[in-house]
């Protein structure tokens, strides 16, 4: 940011706009990794039971504008956002064992099934926000010392574990219209933990939180299908998860304090809900109707923890959209 200072003159304007200008900066990595797997499946057909466990390795590369040695900087907030061309993709060790229960067809098509999973991430990274930071520790010239700086690092190691659980049937044993009946249900809990460096991600001493990692989701509905009509009610639910931690201006106003604290910023828990219906009037035509987000839910909305009170921080909310029309197949 090189906007003009009156209270400078021309010369020293000028000389300042020169030393914000950066020069080349260059940077070089390089990595490689084995990706072993293994997998076995067990079926017991007599009693429609599949057993199944599976190892594998999997690697989460960076997005390549992370790895560039660029920097963004605003000198009105003294923030600067850089890149980091040492940044390590994380690998994982993901184990897994399910068992599957499928239906006989006297009860109509289906199966339940739970999975137990775990994944072991190594080199784990996530963009670290450094409040008054060290400008010779990020390798930046000394004018952004004590600027907010933020980079991606690699942080640690983490690991999910968990269970899904999954259910669908369709239930054409039922008398009549009710034969065109079905649902299916998926649930998934996942419990979170790790041990991030504090001298790496760290804030101010504040415990480091895992980014993204949501612990409660389902997803489920109800169908009926029968003379070319096709119904279906669809449901889903996202837990509350942890976003990331961002340095706030709360309290530094009028009335409040001087400092500004680091929060903890938060995706509430959301609920979505659509309708869809579509009857085939031919095997060339059909005419549908669709109401997404039918009770107008917010589908983003972030709050912060600050001052052992929740503040809200950004929502985004499209309401109830309707789509409807004519399909045709050639």
């Amino acid at each position: 940011n090189n906007t003009y200072d009156a209270t400078k003159s021309a010369a020293e304007n000028a000389q300042r706009a020169l030393s914000r200008i950066r020069g080349w900066r260059w940077a070089t990595n390089k990595y490689s990794t084995n990706l072993p797997g293994a997998h076995m499946v067990y079926d017991d057909a007599v009693h429609g039971l599949q057993f199944r466990t599976s190892f594998n390795t999997s690697i989460s590369r960076p997005v390549a504008t992370t790895l560039l040695p660029t920097a963004t900087v605003n000198d009105v907030s003294k923030t600067m956002t850089i890149g980091n061309p040492q940044l390590k993709p994380w690998t994982a060790h993901n184990y897994e064992a399910t068992v599957s229960k499928y239906f006989d067809r006297s009860f109509g098509v289906g199966q339940i099934s739970a999975t137990y999973f775990e994944k072991h991430i190594s080199n784990y990274y996530t963009s670290i926000a450094t409040p008054n930071a060290s400008a010779a520790q990020f390798g930046v010239g000394d004018q952004y010392e004590g600027y907010a700086i933020t980079q991606n690092r690699n942080i640690g190691n983490v690991t999910n574990k968990g269970w899904e659980f999954s259910y669908s049937q369709q239930y054409t044993f039922l008398p009549g219209y009710l034969s065109g009946l079905g649902s299916y249900l998926n649930l998934t809990l996942m419990k979170t933990s790790g041990n991030p460096d504090p001298a790496i991600a760290g804030r101010g001493g504040q415990p480091t939180h895992l980014a993204s990692f949501t612990p409660f989701t389902y997803n489920g509905g109800i169908t009926w299908r029968r003379n070319g009509l096709d119904i279906r009610v669809l449901a889903n639910y996202r837990g509350r998860f942890f976003v990331s931690g961002l340095q706030s201006n709360y309290g530094s106003t009028a009335g409040g304090t001087a400092d500004v604290p680091w929060v903890d910023l938060y995706q509430r828990d959301r609920f979505l809900c659509d309708v869809k219906a579509e009857y085939t009037v031919n095997r060339r035509i059909s005419v549908y109707a669709d109401a997404y987000n039918i009770f107008g839910a917010y589908t983003l909305e972030q709050v912060s923890n600050a001052y052992g009170r929740e503040i809200p921080h950004y929502a985004q909310k499209y309401g109830t959209v309707f789509h409807a029309g004519v399909k045709l197949r050639l």
